[in-house]
């Protein structure tokens, strides 16, 4: 019973533990997209703040590692990329075009202007950014923990049934036990008592069985044996 439940079980518990997994690693990748896009935020504000150019080399390897992550998000859909994705990726590169820009009005002494456009155009672009990672994220989150509460299920299922396995072998075992000492160690406990008083000389005990099963045929054996050794012995 128990190999059974495992053959016909294990596929589904196998897939609920590759779901969730899977899961888990989206869930990962879309953290890891907003920590660096908050990041390309943080240091391009510095940038125009601090007119630090160091600031930029921050942001460059924010912005690849968030194409990283959207990359990685990429794969892991491969085949079956959903709706969000190209949207998410339309919006992050329409905030790159507009940092590129006020980069170039940054640099080329066009300040004002390259605060105009950060609060015109790349503000509310990120804004719009974050919004779209941060609904996606919650989305994901509560299908990861979905998926955990079906595991547990699954999982608590799994120890009923295996419990409910040990439990019926266990009553199986206690009555074939009480069975087997009905049916061959009472019999066997008789006929040695029959023995014993047959070798004390007690030729007039006879040994009774009320079922005539190959125990019966045995002790008719020895109380005919007991019979012939008392005619012989008058």
């Amino acid at each position: 019973v128990l190999g059974a439940f495992l053959l016909l079980g294990g596929p589904i518990i196998v897939g609920a533990f590759q779901e969730s997994l899977k899961a888990m690693e989206s869930l990962n990748h879309i953290r890891e997209l907003k920590f660096n896009l908050n990041n390309q935020k943080v240091f391009l504000n510095r940038f125009l703040l601090l007119d630090d150019s160091s600031e930029l080399i921050g942001y460059e390897e924010a912005t690849r590692m968030a194409e990283k992550s959207l990359e990685a998000i990429q794969l892991k859909n491969e085949g079956d990329v959903p709706s969000w994705f190209g949207d998410i990726r339309a919006v992050f590169e329409k905030a790159n075009n507009s940092a590129a820009q006020i980069i170039r009005h940054y640099k080329g002494g066009h300040k004002l202007q390259a605060h105009d456009t950060w609060a015109t155009d790349l503000f509310p672009t990120m804004q719009t950014l974050f919004e779209q990672v941060s609904s996606l994220e919650e989305r994901n989150s509560q299908y990861a923990v979905t998926l955990f509460d079906r595991i547990r299920n699954i999982s608590h299922k799994v120890e009923m049934v295996v419990g409910g396995v040990f439990l019926m072998a266990f009553l199986v075992g206690f009555f074939l036990y009480v069975s087997l000492y009905r049916a061959v160690m009472k019999p066997l406990g008789i006929l040695k008592e029959g023995a014993d008083r047959f070798g004390k000389g007690y030729w007039d005990h006879r040994i009774l069985f009320p079922h005539k099963n190959e125990f019966g045929v045995l002790a008719d054996s020895f109380n005919q044996m007991a019979e012939n050794i008392k005619q012989l012995s008058l």
